[in-house]
């Protein structure tokens, strides 16, 4: 059973209805102060804001060797961050893009620093301030037209109230949730890792079932199988051209299948390229631009006949013959053991992409037509089968999370006591 406070008492305050009797509300210009000393050589750490994990370390969160810690030419003029201080990126303080840094170093000039009171414990508000009932509070003070507008400048931040309990009960509710936020984390990781070795398993699926193993089937280059195309139709609407849908190259990158369901961009095309570039149940839309080369050539394969549909820009539209099917080549495209040549054709420097002849010159396993059906039942099995067993695990993350959101949200406004 969670122990509670003995008394309660109102706060008449919508997104903090009450509190426990002995604590304070104050406003948060009486918690912290506003610091804006800037770097005067740039040389410092570069830290990231994120709703999802707080501030963190630029460098931590960069996934490939190639990419760059900013694009800007000098970080100069950055404002300095002490450990314990906290970044508020006020553009998006709403949805939680804030946090206590845990690190000292330099954010954005754009965004705000704050430094707490000796007498407070940082960790408790960096809980406190990014679950949802503060951010509803934030999103009411802030100024803007639309959503994405909306700032929370920090006179605004400064008179909103905050809990202020005992400082001993700041610190035994900021360990506490530190060690079951370290439990949640560990079992999400395992989860998360299961997940990729489920992932490894339709990889294996795949190449398994691709690999010709007695070496009858033949190979052709694709220009002899299957049209390929390169669209130029992009996101604009111009107002002499037809309403269209648009597949994107995101709706590619995201999914496995295309389908009507999606919500796809209404854009505009000329007669000319919708007759070319008009996308039919069967095709197989791939991406052929990336940033780097060993995520290029993501294949989605369409389901379904979807009105007024036009391939988009950055994609290559392949429409097979009489001797390939598409849901065929789909699935070799997925193989990595031949998505391969995609990797090793990609040209550029900053960006890669794929020439034409990378498509039209690829040469693909020629399996009868039997055999492709009876190879496409077979993969879309197991894939079904592990995708399935993905989709209860993701659930029991989610779940997790909701769990993990809720507990804070409780500690932090007294609902449950733990000091």
């Amino acid at each position: 059973m969670r122990a509670s406070y003995p008394t309660y008492k109102s706060t008449s305050i919508p997104w903090l209805p009450e509190m426990p009797e002995h604590w304070e509300l104050r406003r948060n210009k009486y918690l912290l102060k506003e610091i804006n000393k800037r770097s005067l050589r740039g040389e410092e750490d570069l830290l990231s804001v994120s709703q999802y994990t707080g501030v963190t370390l630029k460098k931590d969160r960069l996934e490939n060797d190639g990419d760059l810690l900013t694009t800007a030419s000098t970080l100069e003029g950055y404002k300095v961050v002490r450990k314990d201080d906290l970044v508020i990126n006020i553009m998006l303080a709403w949805n939680g893009s804030l946090g206590v840094s845990a690190y000292d170093g330099i954010a954005s000039p754009a965004y705000c620093v704050y430094r707490f009171d000796r007498n407070i414990n940082p960790k408790y508000y960096h809980y406190l301030f990014r679950t949802d009932f503060m951010k509803l509070y934030f999103r009411s003070v802030s100024s803007g037209v639309i959503e994405s507008r909306l700032r929370m400048y920090t006179d605004d931040f400064y008179r909103l109230y905050s809990f202020l309990p005992p400082l001993p009960e700041q610190t035994a509710i900021a360990n506490y949730l530190d060690a079951k936020s370290e439990q949640i984390n560990r079992f999400i990781a395992k989860k998360e890792k299961l997940i990729a070795l489920l992932k490894e398993q339709k990889q294996a699926v795949i190449n398994e079932l691709l690999e010709d193993k007695e070496g009858k089937w033949e190979r052709r280059k694709m220009k002899f199988l299957a049209k390929v195309f390169f669209s130029n139709v992009d996101k604009h609407s111009i107002e002499e051209e037809i309403p269209v849908l648009l597949c994107n190259y995101t709706d590619v990158y995201k999914n496995e299948f295309i389908g009507s369901s999606f919500d796809f961009m209404q854009a505009t095309a000329t007669i000319a390229e919708i007759k070319k570039f008009a996308v039919k149940k069967g095709d197989v839309l791939v991406t052929k631009d990336s940033e780097t080369a060993d995520d290029i050539a993501n294949p989605a394969f369409v389901v379904e006949q979807i009105d007024n549909l036009v391939c988009g820009y950055h994609l290559a539209q392949i429409r097979t013959g009489s001797q390939l099917l598409g849901e065929f080549l789909f699935r070799v495209l997925q193989s990595k053991a031949y998505n391969k040549h995609f990797e090793v054709h990609a040209n550029g420097v900053t960006r890669v992409g794929l020439s034409i002849s990378a498509f039209t010159d690829f040469m693909v396993p020629l399996p009868s037509i039997n055999e492709q059906e009876n190879i496409i039942f077979k993969i879309r099995t197991e894939y079904n089968r592990i995708d399935n067993a993905i989709n209860r695990i993701e659930k029991e993350i989610e779940k997790v999370k909701e769990l993990k959101q809720s507990l804070i949200a409780e500690v932090v406004t007294g609902r449950i006591k733990v000091a």
